[in-house]
């Protein structure tokens, strides 16, 4: 038995149907990966990842990165984007450090609103910086 939709109801279910799909076009960025390099000094066979110990390729230069940035800040909210400096093993990238810097300072804004960075690492113990490295 088949009952018709209130005018009310099929109202809300185009609506609803409207702004999904509103999203669905806007789709916003919240998640941003920068490989910042093809190199890392193990290979674990659980790794998908195709990263050497010596590249093939030179790792993109931070110019680049920064420029991509700088295109994408003015239709992202940083508030909501988080940036991961990823590769191989992020941390064999002889300018990690000056990296996230520069990109704190690119936009003045950056550090009032928040902008998130995330440095993943393979977690290797043989890897891992100690710990006074990391807090700077």
């Amino acid at each position: 038995m088949k009952k018709n939709l209130s005018l009310r109801k099929r109202t809300a279910l185009e609506l609803n149907r409207r702004i999904r799909k509103n999203k669905v076009y806007l789709h916003e960025l919240r998640v941003l990966f920068w490989e910042c390099t093809l190199r890392c000094n193990i290979s674990c066979r659980h790794c998908g990842s195709d990263c050497r110990v010596v590249a093939n390729q030179s790792d993109m230069p931070m110019e680049d990165f920064l420029k991509v940035i700088d295109s994408i800040t003015p239709f992202v909210n940083p508030n909501k984007v988080l940036i991961t400096f990823t590769g191989g093993e992020a941390l064999v990238r002889k300018d990690i450090e000056v990296c996230g810097l520069e990109l704190y300072r690119r936009s003045d804004y950056c550090l009032r609103a928040g902008r998130r960075i995330h440095l993943r690492l393979s977690e290797h113990p043989r890897q891992l910086p100690s710990r006074e490295y990391l807090q700077g």
